[in-house]
């Protein structure tokens, strides 16, 4: 596909042809339907070589200079850090297209879709609150191009948009590193094991054994 015409019509070229096809596509000419949708799935599979290395250069590097005492809050902190900056890099979380516009008299309106995981809200710049699209993943709103600077451009722009739900899912995600460190300190405990290296009792252990206390 290489032009999306008014009116929802396809324009395809050729990967080693110069100019586009004769023919024009509709949605009548389209087959096929979605049988399923993975969320987000998609920005993890991009992601999973880098976050691979990141990960596996974590835990062997923690495995090997950092001593038993520290290693546990280490990887606390290091893994986390490393979903993070596979983040910064991709930017899964907010994205925004504009797929094509049409002049109208009062400036033009432009079809956009959120590209990201999160909600969007879409607007054009120097234009009022009433001319923003609450979009979703994947969704593909009318956009009023409307204002412009002192040149007359319009740009277009898009802000994450949290609401209800979403606030809770991001709190429980950030939680998620304190709660893990409860439940294994917990279950630690219930078998005996929360001793760590180098405490008073290794070391009261250890004299006894020699015959020192």
């Amino acid at each position: 596909m290489s032009e999306i015409l008014p009116g929802g019509a396809l324009r395809t070229q050729g990967d080693v042809n110069r100019t586009p096809d004769s023919w024009t596509l509709h949605q009548g000419d389209l087959t096929g339907r979605v049988v399923a949708r993975w969320w987000g799935v998609g920005w993890i599979l991009k992601a999973l070589p880098l976050l691979t290395v990141i990960l596996a250069l974590v835990l062997l590097g923690t495995a090997r200079f950092v001593s038993a005492w520290w290693r546990k809050p280490a990887r606390l902190f290091l893994v986390p850090l490393a979903f993070a900056v596979c983040g910064l890099i991709y930017r899964p979380w907010v994205g925004l297209m504009l797929i094509d516009q049409t002049a109208t008299t009062a400036g033009g309106v432009g079809r956009v879709v959120s590209t990201g995981i999160l909600p969007v809200k879409a607007f054009a710049l120097h234009a009022g609150d009433a001319d923003t699209v609450h979009l979703v993943a994947g969704q593909v709103g009318q956009l009023p191009l409307v204002g412009g600077d002192s040149r007359g451009r319009i740009f277009v722009d898009g802000a994450i948009d949290l609401y209800g739900w979403w606030w809770v899912a991001i709190i429980v995600v950030c939680l998620l590193p304190i709660v893990y460190e409860l439940v294994t300190m917990r279950a630690d405990r219930g078998d005996g094991h929360g001793r760590h290296e180098g405490s008073d009792e290794d070391e009261y252990d250890t004299l006894e054994s020699m015959g020192l206390a």
